[in-house]
């Protein structure tokens, strides 16, 4: 559970800010008063808020060589109000100006922005006539492409039959640092224009254009505001995409170059389809947001690269390697096939008393295989049974020993792809056996040139 004193902090804060959250506006009328040096211009200004409560405003100018005072003081109540509002020039040379105005809420600190022009001449009459007078209004559009120059219209008007010959113009921005130089004759009109140029690459932004126009006088400078211009530069462009393939042997390596060619940092995807096996053997490279795709952003000017590298290097060593082991076990394995088998002849209950042992033989090579000699050895545990076997080959020698009999055949030639088959008879030395087994066989043979090889059958386990 919150803890009350929690709570109760919480429950101020809630209220304060019903308290404060009240909104309001302001309206200067006229736009510009002309005034004498010695004068004040006077202006209305209207302040509208919303608050249930009295509400206490001030109003002020940034510019200290201006003084503002409001008839009455802003302390109202809710709804719309006129206010007289004075503005005093403090030791200020003739011109015209645009003058800032600050409206703030002494309760929530907002704070509302506004401007108010003035003429201002002499309070001499003997001198005020021939005093410079120029009258100035630009024209610049509202959104600016920085990659295309933007045109400047700035009309002049001479309000006397003064000459001017030395005029300064200034423009001054955060983004423009301008100065031009013109002349005008006695009340003359005069329209110029001029390029500003940007930075192909200066980010999207709000920037606000002040001119100035000074008329140099032997005696003094004169100047003159004309109205700001707020204007912004607008968001262009694209990320490029560059991709360069270089294909190599079993190898294919693509390289996809991102370039952003804007004024501002904007995002790019790519997407690398892979089928099942090229993807086995693609590395990509940097890794991927997700499966096969990249998802970045990229400042002004930035590039990015993606590197795909395919290569079936690995699959073809594979593929090499299988087809020569499958090749060296058809060069390198035994021409000759040897297997054993058994059949049970008779037996008793709990065991086998005779059984008939085959050999089966082939020659599965395409070459002639000459002095086969087939050897076979019987466990001690059984006998061999000495009979003709009709259909068969009889062995050539029997022997006895240690660890059972010997038997050997002989066959002088096997044509390739012959079988032969060669079986005889053994008996148990026991009533009772479950089990025998039977140890491998060995051929013995020679191949061309005389080369002596062998190779040996299975083991068989002989049960009921």
């Amino acid at each position: 559970m919150m803890p009350r004193g929690v709570l109760f902090l919480i429950v101020l804060l809630l209220l304060a800010q019903t308290v404060f959250a009240f909104s309001f506006d302001a309206e200067i009328t006229p736009d510009v008063k002309a005034i004498k040096s010695n004068e004040n211009a006077e202006f209305t200004l209207k302040l509208t808020h919303d608050s249930k409560d009295t509400e206490s405003f001030a109003v002020y100018s940034p510019d200290i060589n201006w003084n503002v005072v409001t008839d009455p003081y802003p302390y109202l109540v809710q709804g719309s109000h006129d206010l007289k509002l004075t503005i005093t020039p403090l030791n200020v040379p003739s011109g015209v100006y645009r003058i800032p105005i600050y409206i703030k809420s002494t309760s929530n600190d907002d704070l509302l922005k506004r401007q108010v022009g003035v003429e201002l001449s002499s309070s001499e009459p003997e001198y005020s006539e021939r005093l410079p007078a120029v009258k100035a209004k630009i024209d610049f559009p509202s959104k600016v492409d920085p990659r295309t120059p933007v045109k400047l219209v700035l009309n002049l008007e001479n309000r006397n039959k003064r000459e001017l010959s030395n005029v300064l113009i200034k423009v001054r921005s955060d983004l423009v640092n301008e100065d031009y130089k013109t002349s005008l004759t006695a009340n003359e009109k005069k329209q110029l224009e001029f390029t500003i140029s940007f930075p192909e690459k200066t980010r999207p932004r709000t920037d606000v254009l002040r001119t100035s126009v000074f008329l140099v006088e032997p005696e003094k400078t004169y100047r003159y505001d004309v109205e700001e211009k707020q204007y912004s530069i607008d968001k262009y462009g694209e990320i490029a995409v560059k991709e360069e393939l270089d294909a190599g042997w079993l190898t294919d390596i693509k390289v996809v170059k991102f370039t952003n060619i804007g004024n501002d940092r904007l995002p790019a995807t790519y997407v690398q389809e892979l089928g099942f096996l090229k993807g086995l053997f693609t590395t990509l490279t940097p890794e991927p947001n997700s499966k096969n795709k990249w998802e970045f952003e990229l400042d002004v000017n930035e590039e990015k690269t993606v590197k795909v590298y395919t290569s079936y290097v690995s699959l073809a060593v594979f593929v090499i390697l299988v087809l020569l082991s499958i090749t060296a076990y058809y060069v390198f394995r035994s021409p000759v096939v040897l297997v054993k088998k058994t059949q049970v002849l008779k037996s008793t209950e709990g065991g086998i008393n005779k059984l008939k042992v085959l050999l089966f033989l082939k020659n599965r090579s395409s070459q002639k295989i000459r002095n086969v000699r087939v050897l076979d050895v019987i466990p001690n545990l059984a006998d061999f049974v000495e009979q003709k076997y009709e259909g068969t080959l009889n062995p050539v020698a029997i022997k006895n020993l240690e660890k059972g009999t010997l038997l050997k055949w002989q066959i002088e030639l096997l044509e390739p792809g012959e079988e032969r088959i060669i079986y005889y008879n053994v008996r148990n030395k026991l009533s009772v056996l479950e089990g025998l087994t039977l140890p491998v066989a060995v051929v013995k043979f020679s191949v061309a040139g005389n080369i002596e090889r062998s190779t040996k059958s299975n083991v068989v386990d002989v049960t009921l």
